[in-house]
């Protein structure tokens, strides 16, 4: 984001970003490559980028935001995600995770997050730029409070996924997106 003078908000979240990465136990605050808020597109460019960054590190799991997000940067880098993990050579088995965050999905994963919900929520915590904003990590914890109730009953949160891996994306298999197209042309 552009807010405030000189970048100070986007800023801001990088900071807010390598917080919560600690807070998460990461060993290294996460690689930003400075794409414009609300001007991240869904081209050969980002699709090439995204694979080289799996590739590099011969990456096994990608978590992306689900395409039904409603920021068009969220679903631009969704659309990317799916297309570079269905490009990856056989030999770099990869398995996609899409998210929700601002919009439900269809999961095929739903993961029991209870355990470590304490720190989810300090994570949130750790974004005050967007909590100033909207009340993400309510929102959040109402979406995983309801993704738990067809779990066992000692569930009270978790976290829901469209989970693919790459040979399934490479064979046009089971992603979503084709039959929720139709769908809405109906």
């Amino acid at each position: 984001g552009a807010d405030g003078p000189a970048g100070e908000y986007a800023h801001a979240r990088l900071q807010e970003t390598a917080a919560a990465a600690r807070l998460l136990g990461l060993p290294a605050a996460p690689e930003c490559w400075q794409l414009p808020d609300r001007g991240v597109v869904y081209d050969e460019a980002l699709i090439q980028r995204i694979q080289a960054a799996l590739q590099a590190i011969q990456a096994d799991v990608l978590y992306a935001p689900s395409p039904w997000e409603l920021h068009p940067d969220h679903v631009a880098t969704a659309m990317a995600a799916i297309e570079a993990v269905r490009r990856l050579p056989a030999q770099q088995p990869c398995r996609l995770y899409l998210y929700e965050v601002s919009a439900p999905l269809r999961p095929n994963t739903l993961l029991d997050i209870s355990a470590v919900w304490d720190t989810k929520q300090q994570a949130m915590a750790a974004f005050a730029s967007q909590e100033a904003r909207l009340p993400y990590a309510s929102m959040v914890a109402a979406l995983n409070r309801f993704r738990a109730l067809t779990l066992q009953p000692d569930t009270q949160v978790a976290e829901a996924f469209e989970a693919y891996n790459a040979a399934d994306l490479r064979a046009g298999g089971p992603l979503m997106i084709g039959s929720e197209r139709q769908r809405l042309l109906v």
